[in-house]
């Protein structure tokens, strides 16, 4: 029933995720045996479930009666349930557009304190205005011709990245046609490993107990770097600390951006407990 649909009229997001949802909950079909039964990617399954049952109850409600459209709520299920209550109140107080929504959770997710999400919620369109007033220069007096060259092609980089990193996380390759997968896995692949070259960088002090912070986490590294102020290369997934001369100190599993205050520490970074020994690996550490 559901194949003859597609070849006839389109299903919308929102009945495509009562199917899912009946299948899964009612029949007992695991999302992988929805996934083969309906012909999609097991991540489509995934997001139709999850536009069901990670909604707040008045999100669910107004999905329901058709206050709240499936591209609203998708956006929603971004937060955890106990945020989205106060993000579709602004939305229905400004009467936000699907891509406002989208930039108002995409600043709510990179807010680092709660004065910053407060801003956020209470004036989404001010605070839109202030992330994109960023300003790509056409020609920067301070670098050379080539400095220049290099900056523009980054300027366009990043903006397709962003591009591509909104499109995965929103739509992603479970949209795709079956046939259009084993075209495209090759790049994807790719894509991933190259990756991992470029990442963010940032420079943060050692703290007191041997920990640099990032995200409002906090990683560890060498004690004997404590108070120094060291670079982190940032990925998806990985917190990787250097030393001045860029020598690996310390590599940690990310925490995800919705964990805030964790602590990863590894063993070998405590200081050792022979006071000898710890002035003896200090003054080795400084030479």
């Amino acid at each position: 029933m559901y194949g003859l649909n597609r070849t006839g009229r389109h299903l919308g997001e929102l009945e495509e995720a009562w199917l899912v949802q009946a299948l899964v909950r009612e029949d007992g079909l695991s999302q992988i045996e929805v996934a083969v039964l309906l012909g999609r990617h097991k991540s489509w399954v995934c997001r139709r479930l999850a536009m069901m049952e990670k909604r707040c109850a008045a999100a669910q409600e107004d999905l329901r009666l058709g206050l709240l459209s499936p591209t609203m709520a998708r956006q929603l299920t971004r937060l955890p349930a106990g945020n989205q209550q106060e993000v579709l109140e602004t939305g229905r107080r400004d009467s936000l557009t699907a891509a406002e929504l989208r930039g108002v959770v995409d600043l709510l997710l990179a807010s680092g304190m709660r004065e910053e999400a407060v801003f956020v919620l209470e004036q989404p369109r001010a605070a839109l205005r202030e992330a994109q007033a960023v300003e790509v220069r056409g020609w920067d007096p301070r670098l050379s011709a080539a400095g220049n060259r290099v900056s523009r092609q980054l300027s366009l980089l990043l903006d397709q990245l962003a591009r591509m990193a909104n499109w995965l996380r929103h739509q992603g390759r479970g949209d795709l046609a079956m046939c259009d997968r084993g075209v495209l896995e090759p790049a994807f692949v790719r894509l991933a490993g190259e990756a991992q070259v470029v990442a963010e960088v940032v420079y943060r002090t050692v703290d007191s107990e041997g920990f640099v912070a990032y995200g409002q986490n906090r990683y560890s590294t060498s004690w004997q770097y404590i108070g120094q102020v060291l670079p982190l290369r940032i990925t998806d997934d990985e917190v990787t600390v250097y030393s001045p001369r860029m020598e690996v100190l310390a590599r940690h599993h990310r925490f995800g951006p919705t964990e805030r205050h964790r602590q990863s520490r590894q063993a070998k970074h405590l200081p050792p407990r022979d006071l000898k020994q710890r002035r003896e690996t200090g003054r080795n550490s400084t030479c």
